[in-house]
């Protein structure tokens, strides 16, 4: 599972550099979690290695002792891959969701992630004072119940999955798309949920290592539905970002009916139709210039690839404008001419500013 994690990660970066020639904070949080995995996935295999698997009446202290030692640095990397996967979700959130109510809760979400996130890191890091007392029964110490502690990390886990999940559907249900692109970016965003379908699977392997006697024979389900849980998540987190490249490859596989009834939006730059694919191509910024859903490219003299502009990207940028209009209108309400905030939407590439945010 690992292995099919990190072939995404890969794709993910590849399309993010290759492609769309930008790298946000969202895909260093990846990388990162996706770094955790390996070492969630080391822990295991060196548990297994050690006591694994095995009833303890057979292992000697010392097996105990490594098992332990390993187990203490898989509960890290898990706590921590999780922390920065949901992470990189949220603040791809952050880039695409512009209404000013979903941005806070896209902050509230941050914020309760980090808080709870920082909790189970210190009591991950001292389950016992001194730690060393976790895996050395000759060292005299005080430690945390483990099984309370594990629980409360699965339901905040769930719920935390829930909330990432839900967040962005008012936005994409309130879109005036057309119904297969609207479909399209329920399944994109819907992937959350999933994960969460795994963490809920997992919760009775956690039972049972809770109330088990024998640790090292029972506990071999809760490893492998954490591992399975870990890398589902990153791998969900990567799917959506993969679109254009799978566009790119194979520009006929994902390409849908290019005009409907709505509002045609590209990347500002030189535009050429898709029938007429550059040998370069670069990244530019929305603009709205027409009543047709198409897809083309932009090109750059210094890039060696063209970019096809997928329905479920199209979508994204959809749903970015939407939101800038929903904001717009919010500002309108505080007092912004709304003749200026409709300008806003029309802007021509030169006249926006530098630093409006990639999408």
């Amino acid at each position: 599972m690992v292995a099919v994690a990190g072939v995404a990660v890969v794709l993910r970066f590849v399309t993010r550099v290759r492609i769309l020639r930008f790298l946000g904070s969202e895909d260093w949080c990846i990388l990162i979690a996706f770094m955790l995995s390996i070492g969630n996935t080391v822990g295991m295999t060196y548990q297994a290695k050690f006591a694994l698997g095995r009833r303890l009446a057979t292992l000697s202290p010392g097996q105990i002792m490594r098992c332990l030692q390993a187990y203490y640095a898989t509960v890290l990397c898990y706590y921590n891959a999780q922390t920065f996967t949901k992470l990189s979700i949220l603040l791809q959130y952050h880039r695409i969701l512009k209404v000013h109510k979903l941005r806070i809760a896209c902050y509230t979400l941050m914020a309760t992630v980090a808080a709870y996130r920082l909790e189970l890191l210190v009591t991950g890091v001292f389950p016992c004072l001194p730690p060393p007392a976790f895996w050395d029964k000759r060292v005299k110490g005080k430690c945390l119940p483990g099984p309370p502690l594990w629980f409360m990390n699965a339901a905040l886990n769930i719920v935390t999955d829930l909330l990432i999940f839900i967040l962005p559907l008012p936005a994409i249900r309130s879109l005036k798309l057309p119904r297969r692109q609207k479909i399209g970016l329920f399944i994109i965003f819907m992937l959350g949920f999933f994960v969460c379908i795994i963490s809920i699977l997992r919760l009775p392997s956690l039972d049972k290592a809770a109330v088990s006697t024998d640790f090292t024979y029972d506990n071999i389900g809760i490893a492998s539905w954490s591992c399975v849980e870990i890398n589902t998540a990153i791998l969900c987190a990567c799917l959506p970002t993969l679109k254009p490249l799978i566009s790119y490859i194979f520009p006929g596989m994902l390409s849908a009916a290019r005009s409907t009834s709505h509002t045609d939006y590209v990347r500002d730059g030189n535009n050429v139709d898709i029938s007429n694919r550059g040998t370069g191509h670069k990244r530019g910024r929305l603009s709205k210039v027409g009543h047709s859903m198409k897809n083309r490219t932009v090109s750059d003299s210094e890039s060696g690839a063209g970019i096809v502009m997928a329905d479920e990207e199209l979508a994204l940028d959809c749903l970015d404008l939407h939101n800038r209009k929903e904001g717009a209108k919010e500002g309108a309400k505080e007092g912004i001419p709304h003749s200026r905030a409709k300008d806003s939407l029309h802007e021509s590439p030169g006249q926006r500013s530098e630093n409006e945010e990639w999408i």
